[in-house]
């Protein structure tokens, strides 16, 4: 009993994010705090603060947030982005919104990722680091390449591309925002990285892909009538996986199949 009163005063006197962080901890292994998203001084990573203890700090603060929810404390990004475009996409693709402009305010790469708005000057982190480094964590500001974000997923979409599944399927891992849009947090959770790269579920066979993505109906799918090359990368995969025999007999997405869609081509 002493523990548990112990706990509650210590949440009170650090403050939501981090009693919120407290009670996470303690009831999974998972937690932010063991993952790459905590940038304090005690993180895993090899970007992290040279001081700073705060785990939340970086994301959240309970006074003089900028305004954003939850609590939101990284100063944002003003940046235009290049966005995804195809000419078999049915959704409407705007500059990205919501919660993708929060992850995008730290990935795109044009803020300093200890530019928090509760603080005066930024946090110093350990290496001289200060925007996101170059890699494949650094989206940049064309996410044309990228799945697209920030749309809205509807059952009118879903009319016009019988390759999505009804959005009215999505109350599991997966799931759109309050407005029903498609978020970068729709499949990825940034305090959990039980599955990697912050997955919201296991991706293996593609699960998590085939959860909006109808496979039954690849006929009639973008992949399947796209006349682009297929990728060297993703031949090589489908080849060393046996589903074809050597990694330049398919030179074109439609003629890979079915295979294409259940092997993983998103990462």
């Amino acid at each position: 009993m002493k523990s548990i009163l112990s706990t509650v005063r210590t949440i009170f006197r650090r403050g939501l994010p981090a009693g919120l962080l407290l009670l996470s901890v303690a009831v999974r292994a998972d937690s932010v705090v063991h993952s790459v998203h905590n940038m304090s001084v005690s993180g895993p990573g090899t970007v992290k603060a040279t001081t700073e203890s705060d785990v939340c700090i970086f994301c959240h603060t309970v006074h003089r947030s900028n305004g954003q929810t939850p609590l939101w404390n990284h100063n944002m990004s003003g940046t235009n982005y290049i966005v995804y475009s195809s000419p078999t996409l049915k959704a409407v693709v705007g500059q990205p919104n919501g919660s993708s402009r929060l992850c995008l305010s730290c990935h795109d790469g044009t803020v300093a990722l200890g530019s928090v708005n509760s603080q005066t000057a930024p946090i110093e982190l350990a290496g001289g680091v200060s925007t996101m480094p170059a890699g494949p964590n650094n989206l940049g500001t064309d996410l044309s390449g990228d799945h697209p974000i920030s749309f809205v997923y509807n059952a009118a979409l879903v009319a016009q591309d019988s390759t999505l599944a009804d959005p009215s399927t999505l109350t599991g891992k997966v799931k759109l925002d309050s407005t029903g849009q498609m978020q970068c947090d729709s499949c990825h959770n940034p305090h959990d990285d039980q599955f990697g790269n912050f997955l919201v579920m296991d991706n293996t066979g593609s699960a998590l892909c085939l959860t909006c993505h109808n496979t039954p109906s690849w006929t009639v799918s973008a992949h399947a009538i796209s006349p682009q090359i297929l990728p060297a990368t993703v031949a090589a995969k489908l080849s060393s996986s046996g589903s074809i025999t050597t990694a330049g007999s398919l030179s074109k997405v439609r003629a890979s199949g079915k295979t294409v869609a259940t092997m993983g081509c998103a990462s």
